[in-house]
């Protein structure tokens, strides 16, 4: 297929794909009016009406990323929608597919509530959670298809972000991929370069919400403020950099690079630049082949005076200008100095630090980093320097690295991998490696760590070899950054950091790209202590034994676990009192909750062979207790009872009127009863967790069911779950003629074996 792309004309960001019949086989030329454009192709002359493109119809979306979110306490089904427009003119008609996940999937979760369609429509996708386990983020793409449409459909990106409520962060969607990000505080504002679109998106700190975004040039890979009020915007797809009004929010110039040295004999296009109080410098470096670490580059000066870029003369006394192809430039925000971090293949970074005053590299330290991956930051007034996990003073002496406060020996803290650093006020904020990645926050007078909290999913690296490739186990691959710009961007069979892909703004608040976009973490500390039980405090509600199984109604007893409240009825909520519990990370149905006590219903397809992990995990604290471990059995019976007068009433009910049985009006000779009880087992049909059992159809026990009274056995009619009751049973009895007689009979239930407590049984009455 030939498509014939629509640029953008101040940057050549592309705009539009149009789908072409046949390929083209010579230049093309436009007609005088500019209406159509003439080339041939395959089969002859083809004619193109660009013209005439607000006619035709042409496919697009309101939103090419959909975040989704779920955490261990809400496993409901979680929707977005998204408006499937048509741009141009005409009928045109779409069909809409998920992508496949992975060989090993069966089917995907991701549901749409329609196939196919008729623009304008509305798209509903949805993500059904109940099977989820992984922690993180998964993508998933929407593939639209359109008979009529004349340009490439554009795919939809479906991020589902499952989380455990200790993990941090509200993720924003960012259409394109963010590759560099710039804090400004002033007015409170932060300006992420959008790589593929073209543009620098604004982000209010105010509303968390985007504005308008700001045009610049093709390729916007980094950016710094070089006063006040003009940021400077190092385009990698064009020889220029973009000079932008920050009061306007518009681009206002773009300054051209310079001639190429004779020294070199490639293009030169701009990568990462940074300020100093009196200089604008950035690195160049030739447009390298998809996947390969570009070749050696400079290091040049721009001048928005005379709007002309230059190449630096040196790099200090008897250095020529030369840097590795992997380098970052980043500026203390005083403006008294820039580190220059680059390295080759072999990773080693070398560094070398610009001084505004003198207007030159008085620093170099050689190899002074291994495993250089692009982590790099400065401190406000450059009295620190951090490179991945090495700490640097401002001549470039080592001071340690981070890691080591995190308990890692310091010969392998300053190889263990950060995903990402900021500087702000004397504290430093690193991403730690693992799943999920963590946010850790250092202080760099003492070197200590003083929080750390998850994050809800990855931070965006460039890995060419994973962008579109299934991870094990089946996990659906990953889908951004999209392969070809990972290329474009990255080193095949390596992992390249975004030099600035978080700030910090020195408080309790630090923003970074990830997987979806954008996502914003509060390091604001709670203050209050975990949910905090026993596997001794879990016992059977009914009975206060510690045999629990399938089904059964539990209470578990510790400390700081919830708030005060109760469900108003079935279904039973999974959420109550700010917290949930999960039975093996599924949450179960609450009844009551309170500081000190938890009343709820264990789910009837756990299996009875193993036991059950029981966590609290306190939604609105973001805080969780340990796992318990709890054993299960089969059956656990127990007799529901009553305190009647002091004395522990067993709950049976007389047949004919419902009146509770008592002294003053004891079962007799003949009648039915009806005993409520707990634990019995297994049922059919099976009724959901936390639903009330149905009277149509009845739910009977499997398990056989026998009841003494006295010492003396029951025929028992009927036994299964009390119709309008969750997890209570009921046994319907009859009174037989060779009863025990007595106001202080005590109940036992037998169910699968397993008989109810002999101890401080409850007691009915028998005449």
């Amino acid at each position: 297929m030939a498509v014939l792309q629509i640029l953008r004309s101040s940057s050549l960001t592309p705009q539009l794909g149009l789908r072409l019949a046949e390929q083209i086989t010579s230049k093309i030329i436009a007609s005088p009016d500019g209406q159509y454009l003439f080339a041939t192709s395959t089969s002859g002359l083809m004619v193109i009406p660009v013209g005439q493109l607000n006619n035709l119809p042409i496919l697009d979306v309101s939103s090419t990323n959909v975040v989704l979110s779920r955490d261990m306490c809400n496993r409901t089904i979680a929707s977005a929608t998204v408006q499937i427009r048509n741009a141009g003119g005409g009928r045109m008609t779409f069909a809409a597919a998920v992508n496949s996940t992975s060989p090993t999937a069966t089917a995907t979760p991701v549901i749409l509530n329609q196939r196919s369609g008729v623009a304008p429509a509305t798209l509903t996708i949805s993500f059904d959670p109940r099977t989820t386990a992984a922690r993180g983020t998964s993508q998933y793409v929407v593939v639209l298809t359109s008979p009529e449409a004349v340009n490439i459909e554009p795919p939809i990106l479906v991020n589902f972000n499952f989380r455990d409520v200790t993990d941090r962060g509200t993720i924003i969607p960012l259409n394109g991929v963010g590759v560099d990000m710039q804090m400004d505080a002033a007015r409170q504002r932060i300006y992420v370069a959008n790589y593929t679109m073209g543009q620098i998106e604004v982000f209010s700190l105010a509303s968390q919400t985007f504005l308008s975004p700001i045009r610049v040039g093709n390729r916007p890979l980094s950016m710094a403020m070089v006063n006040p009020s003009t940021l400077v915007v190092a385009n990698f797809g064009s020889e220029n950099l973009s000079v932008v009004d920050l009061d306007a929010m518009q681009e206002v110039d773009q300054i051209s690079m310079g001639p190429i040295p004779l020294s070199t004999n490639l293009p030169l296009f701009p990568r990462y630049i940074a300020a100093s109080s009196n200089a604008i410098l950035f690195s160049v470096s030739p447009l390298p082949a998809a996947g390969v670490l570009p070749g050696n580059g400079q290091v040049w000066q721009l001048s928005l005076l005379t709007r002309s870029a230059f190449p630096r003369l040196d790099l200090g006394v008897g250095s020529v200008n030369a840097i590795q192809g992997r380098n970052v430039l980043t500026a203390a925000a005083d403006g008294s100095g820039i580190l220059i971090a680059d390295a080759g293949t072999n990773m080693m970074a070398t560094l070398r630090v610009y001084d505004p005053i003198a207007d030159t590299f008085p620093i170099l330290r050689f190899a002074a980093v291994p495993q250089f991956r692009g982590v790099a930051a400065a401190g406000s007034d450059g009295s620190y320097y951090v490179v991945e996990n090495a700490v640097f003073n401002t001549v470039l002496g080592s001071q340690g690295a981070l890691a080591s406060a995190a308990g890692l020996p310091l010969p392998q803290a300053a190889s263990a991998n950060a995903f990402g650093v900021a500087i702000a006020n004397n504290f430093a904020v690193r991403v730690q490696s693992g799943v999920p990645q963590s946010l850790q926050r250092f202080n760099l007078a003492t070197f200590q760590q003083d929080t750390q909290v998850s994050l809800p999913e990855l931070v965006t690296d460039i890995s060419p070899a994973q962008s579109g490739a299934t991870p094990t186990g089946g996990a659906p691959p990953r889908q951004w950054p999209p392969r070809v710009t990972a290329l474009e961007i990255g080193v095949n069979n390596q992992t390249q950091i975004l030099p600035h892909g978080l700030v910090f703004d020195g408080s309790n608040n630090v923003y970074l790209l990830t997987w979806s976009g954008l996502t914003a973490v509060s390091l604001a500390q709670t203050g209050e202590r975990a949910p905090s039980f026993q596997a001794s405090g879990v016992v059977n509600t009914s009975t206060r034994s510690r045999r629990i199984s399938p089904g059964s109604l539990i209470s578990i007893f510790g400390s700081n676990l919830a708030d005060a409240d109760s469900a108003s009825g079935p279904p039973l909520p999974r959420l109550l009192g700010g917290v949930c519990v999960t039975a093996n990370e599924m949450a179960i149905p609450l009844i009551n909750t309170s500081p000190t006590q938890i009343d709820a219903q264990l789910p009837p397809e756990l299996a009875a062979t193993r036991g059950v992990t029981l966590t609290v995990r306190s939604q609105r604290l973001g805080l969780v207790s340990p796992g318990v471990l709890v054993p299960l059995s089969a059956s656990s019976p127990g007799v529901l009872s009553l305190d009647v007068n002091g004395t522990k009433t067993a709950a049976i009910i007389h047949g004919a009127d419902f009146a509770l049985v008592t002294p003053d009006y004891p079962a007799e000779r003949d009648e039915t009863l009806i005993l409520y009880a707990a634990g019995l087992g297994p049922v059919n049909p099976r009724v959901a967790a936390g639903e009330a059992a149905s009277a149509d159809p009845f739910s009977v026990t499997t398990e056989s069911v026998e009841v003494t009274i006295g010492g003396h056995p029951y025929p028992v009619l009927w036994s299964g779950l009390a119709p309008g009751m969750v997890g209570i049973y009921q046994i319907n009895l009859y009174v037989p003629g060779d009863r025990a007689q007595g106001d202080d009979l005590p109940v036992f239930i037998t169910a699968g074996g397993a008989a109810s407590a002999t101890d401080d049984a409850p007691l009915t009455s028998v005449h």
